[in-house]
């Protein structure tokens, strides 16, 4: 399937550059079928040698070798074309069935980002390992920072939140959602990949720790059966005394004295739960179970952001959709009821990033854009989204990453995900919360004043307007965010 700004089954639509087409199930195949006008030859002609005028751009990747029908009026295709029951645009169909299409939007591709990453904002720990980084890989800074902000922020998760001054209600955890954009060859993925190394030694320590506590778990069984075997000699003992009381009451009395004391003393079973800090692929049902035994959050690590954007998009993954959106937040509940098992979640929080190209985030964003099914949010809710324009490589083989960077940063990758930040255990989720500054909270007042009103301004787009509503807590989580990092510079 080529680039289309619009599809539509109008052959006069031609005159605005878009090409005409549709999609036909005859018995088990499907035929895509690009229509002309079969009453009128000399449109057809016209429409036709009109092709070989077009943009480059607005033509399918093998431009004008492809072949249109003419469609005869009395033909069998011509009138499945035109019946209402077997027809439908090729777009859609291609959102019903889920289909990878690769597409080839050249106004995408030249529509980078025109600002540069404010890397001077950042905290000296920060810029030193984004610029070690960025030479080593030779990409854009904006695909270093995008992970490193995306991981910590989901390192933290439920650890630790920041409120304004104004309402000790309003918490809001640091996790964020981003996307690196870019073609294959321009260093999205390599970078990524080393990042996402560092973070990995994490799950051994996590691992080792579940060891530990599975042993532990075992010997507290075997004591904590030695002593109910002797505390029930006692409970029987304690039962012939009570069954020699002659008065009925009173005897009911102290039996039921004794099973409140025995009922007391039984501890609830918890199992020793394996800390999850990210996942690289999960089903619904998986992640589910997973965020009900992590409180703390879960990151999602995606190379190919597109596998997930394709199975969310799926009608039968309907329910895993809205349990994705439900994680953003990060205080929603959500009970997954089964016949022979339930599993409940609450303050689910999901940290999101994955890198992915233009042309194949493209179908996804027109979806939205059209008011299809999938307008819910979802792509709104990435607040990070980077599309640098590429550098140019010096083909020369840079030297090594600094080893003392990379030490420091797996150190703060392994505080941020195991440190309580001063909060005890049993301190309630939403209590371990830090306020702004006076000095941050008058720029957050603004912030939000400014985002506000873009929100209500009629002027700007609609679907730019949903997607600064979902921004609103940027600036908050950044701030968490860069303060966790300033402190440990």
């Amino acid at each position: 399937a080529g680039q289309f700004s619009k599809l539509t089954t109008s052959p006069r639509s031609i005159k605005s550059g878009t090409i005409p087409s549709l999609v036909i199930k005859m018995s088990q195949s499907y035929f895509v079928v690009w229509t002309v006008d079969v009453e009128n030859n000399a449109t057809n002609k016209k429409w036709l040698s009109g092709l070989d005028t077009m943009p480059e751009s607005n033509l399918s990747s093998i431009g004008s070798k492809i072949t249109f029908p003419m469609l005869d009026e009395n033909s069998p295709l011509s009138k499945i074309c035109y019946s209402n029951e077997t027809v439908t645009n090729i777009y859609s169909f291609i959102n019903l069935q889920g289909l990878n299409v690769w597409l080839n939007p050249k106004a995408i591709r030249e529509s980078y980002a025109s600002a540069k990453f404010p890397i001077e904002a950042l905290p000296s720990f920060f810029k030193k390992i984004t610029l070690d980084l960025t030479r080593h890989f030779e990409c854009p800074i904006d695909y270093v920072i995008a992970p490193l902000l995306c991981i910590t922020g989901g390192l933290i998760g439920h650890k630790l939140h920041v409120h304004h001054i104004g309402n000790n209600d309003f918490i809001i955890p640091p996790n964020l959602w981003g996307m690196g954009i870019g073609e294959s060859g321009t260093g999205k993925s390599p970078v990524f990949d080393c990042i996402r190394n560092v973070i990995t030694p994490l799950a051994d320590r996590a691992e080792g720790k579940f060891k530990t506590d599975v042993q532990l778990d075992k010997a507290k069984k075997i004591v904590k059966k030695e002593l109910d075997s002797i505390e029930i000699k006692g409970i029987r003992e304690q039962l012939r005394m009570a069954n020699e009381i002659s008065d009925e009451d009173g005897r009911e009395r102290e039996i039921e004295r004794i099973t409140k004391g025995l009922s007391e003393s039984f501890d609830i079973e918890c199992k020793p739960v394996l800390k999850r800090l990210f996942t690289n692929k999960a089903t619904y049902a998986a992640l589910h179970k997973m965020l009900s035994e992590n409180p703390d959050g879960i990151i999602l690590l995606l190379d190919e952001l597109n596998s997930l954007l394709k199975l969310l998009a799926r009608p039968a993954n309907a329910e895993y959709r809205a349990f994705s959106l439900e994680c953003f937040n990060g205080f929603g509940q959500y009970d997954n009821d089964r016949m022979h098992n339930s599993t409940t979640a609450k303050n689910m929080l999901l940290s999101i990033y994955g890198t992915i190209q233009p042309s194949v985030l493209l179908p996804y964003q027109r979806a939205t854009l059209e008011g299809t099914s999938q307008d819910d949010g979802y792509l709104n809710r990435f607040q990070i989204i980077v599309n640098p324009r590429p550098i140019k490589r010096s083909g020369i083989v840079q030297e090594p990453l600094d080893p003392k960077l990379q030490s420091d940063l797996k150190a703060f990758f392994e505080l941020a995900g195991f440190d309580n930040f001063g909060f005890d255990e049993t301190v309630e989720l939403k209590q371990r919360a830090v306020p702004f500054s006076n000095g941050a909270e008058e720029i957050f007042l603004s912030w939000w004043k400014d985002i506000t009103k873009s929100c209500e301004d009629k002027s700007l787009p609609e679907p730019l307007r949903r997607y600064l509503r979902k921004y609103q807590t940027f600036l908050p989580k950044l701030a968490l965010i860069l303060q966790v990092v300033s402190s440990f510079d």
